[in-house]
C-alpha cells in the first residue's frame, strides 16, 4: 500500500496454490476476508496426513466481531463428518470425522460459517486454533499405531478491505469514502495494469466482481479516485 497527496491506494494480492506440506500432519484454518454485517466461509485444510481417522479443535474469536449465533461448519470431503458447537462465549468447538473407514483425505474437509457484526471494526482479527488438552485427535488412527500430534494454523479475518469468490467471479472490496466514486484496476506482475470500472463508495465500502479472476495465477486489485 502506497499513500501520496493525489490518490490512496490499495494492493490485493490473490496467490491460487496450496501451502507447503510440513512434517507432520498440518490442519490450517484459511485467510480471507468480509465486510461488517456479512458472512463467509473460511476453508479448513488438512495437509501432509497419512492415518487420521478423525480430530477436533477449538477457535477463539472477538465476540464484538464475530456474531456467534451464526457459526457452524460444514463438511465439504466426501466421507467426512462435520459438527461445531460454542465451546465458551468466545471459542468454537470443531469436530471432523471420517464416515468410511478409511483416513481423512488430504486437502479442504470443511468450511467454517460466520459472520462479522455490522460494527465491527476495519482490520485483521485473530482466529487462534488451539487443541482441546488431551484429545488432540477423536478415537483411533487407521493404523493403530496410536494418537497423531497435529500441527494447528491459525487463521486471520480480514474485516474492511477484502477478497472472496461468488458465484460470478471474484468479490473485491475496499475501505471508501460513501458517495465517491473510485477506478478498480488489476495486474499480474504489479507492472502493468488494466481498469476494470468504477463504482461507488456505499456505507464505507467499494465493491467490484471480477469474472475472469480464474484466468490468472495470481492477480493484484488496486482501487483510487478516478
Amino acid at each position: 500500500m502506497s499513500i501520496n497527496r493525489r490518490s490512496l491506494l490499495f494492493l490485493f494480492a490473490l496467490f491460487i496454490g496450496s501451502a507447503p506440506l510440513k512434517s507432520q500432519p498440518v490442519l490450517a484454518l484459511d485467510t480471507d476476508g468480509v465486510a461488517q454485517g456479512n458472512a463467509i466461509s473460511l476453508p479448513v485444510w488438512l495437509m501432509n496426513s497419512t492415518n487420521l481417522a478423525g480430530l477436533q479443535f477449538e477457535f477463539g474469536f472477538d465476540p464484538q466481531i464475530v456474531n456467534s449465533y451464526d457459526l457452524a461448519v460444514t463438511a465439504t470431503a466426501a466421507g467426512t463428518f462435520a459438527d461445531g458447537a460454542l465451546a465458551a462465549s468466545n471459542r468454537f468447538r470443531v469436530v471432523l470425522v471420517s464416515t468410511n473407514r478409511l483416513p481423512l483425505t488430504n486437502g479442504m474437509l470443511a468450511k467454517l460459517n460466520l459472520s462479522a457484526s455490522s460494527d465491527a471494526p476495519n482490520g485483521r482479527t485473530g482466529l487462534p486454533l488451539r487443541r482441546i488438552p488431551g484429545q488432540p485427535v477423536l478415537g483411533a488412527t487407521t493404523n493403530a499405531q496410536g494418537v497423531t500430534e497435529v500441527a494447528l494454523r491459525n487463521g486471520q479475518l480480514l474485516v474492511g478491505d477484502a477478497f472472496g469468490f461468488t458465484e460470478t467471479g471474484g468479490r473485491i472490496q475496499f475501505r471508501a469514502v460513501s458517495g465517491t466514486n473510485y477506478l478498480f484496476q488489476a495486474s499480474s506482475n504489479l507492472l502493468s495494469w488494466s481498469s476494470l470500472g468504477t463504482n461507488f463508495g456505499l456505507s464505507n465500502l467499494v465493491f467490484w466482481i471480477d469474472a475472469d479472476v480464474t484466468n490468472f495465477p495470481q492477480r493484484f486489485y488496486r482501487v483510487a479516485p478516478p
